[in-house]
């Protein structure tokens, strides 16, 4: 959720500063990387509905962090640990955080053109 004073305009900044400028170095170090990343924002009350275990009573933006292969999230996480720092305080200045929540998700259907 967003810190108290906080809008999505400060989001947009940290992501288009810090957390492009880790991606950038991110991407060099993995050319293979299949990381990609969601931000979405409900559009109805989010403290209305049934929660998973650990989801707070309401939150304001859900961020989901996606890798094609599960063994990546480790190196990912590694990376944020050695150059991601000063990222994770952009981010922490604007937005707080719930533990981590680890769902798999499967393709279980393709469209046609």
């Amino acid at each position: 959720s967003f810190r108290d004073g906080m809008q999505p305009d400060d989001l947009r900044t940290v992501i288009r500063g810090p957390w492009a400028d880790f991606l950038v170095r991110y991407d060099a170090e993995n050319p293979d990387s299949a990381y990609g990343t969601v931000v979405s924002v409900p559009d109805f009350d989010a403290s209305s509905g049934d929660r998973h275990e650990g989801v707070p009573a309401s939150w304001d933006l859900l961020w989901v962090n996606v890798w094609g292969d599960p063994a990546e999230s480790e190196s990912g996480q590694a990376a944020v640990d050695t150059y991601g720092q000063e990222m994770m305080a952009a981010f922490d200045k604007v937005t707080e955080c719930t533990d981590d929540q680890m769902y798999d998700g499967r393709v279980v259907g393709l469209g046609t053109e």
